[in-house]
């Protein structure tokens, strides 16, 4: 098994009003950009260094891959600010596949 993503960031409010959403991620590694249109009951995109998911909820995880020390995410729907904040990760790595086989690093936050 290898190194899954760096950083998870899960909404603490769904996000499932109807609308064209926008996810920018920007950070010390450059910045990312993802798209996507509701309503839909579930799906992911995967948008470069963004991986965005759905449950069926509307809840949304934005997981933002190579470790960075800062990222600001600001989600936009059909151009207005629906939620932005920066982090500054928190890693802790783990060892997935045993002893000696080396570390992952790993960090979540909400948003």
């Amino acid at each position: 098994m290898g190194c899954g993503a760096a950083f998870t960031i899960r909404m603490t409010e769904p996000l499932g009003e109807p609308g064209s959403y926008e996810i920018v991620a920007t950070s010390d590694a450059g910045e990312s950009r993802c798209t996507y249109a509701l309503p839909l009951v579930s799906g992911a995109w995967d948008c470069g260094d963004l991986f965005v998911g759905f449950d069926g909820a509307g809840a949304l995880a934005v997981i933002h891959s190579p470790r960075v020390r800062r990222l600001v995410v600001t989600i936009t729907r059909d151009g207005v600010v629906v939620a932005s904040k920066a982090f500054s990760p928190e890693y802790s790595f783990k060892e997935l596949n045993g002893p000696g086989c080396g570390t992952c690093p790993f960090a979540s936050d909400s948003l």
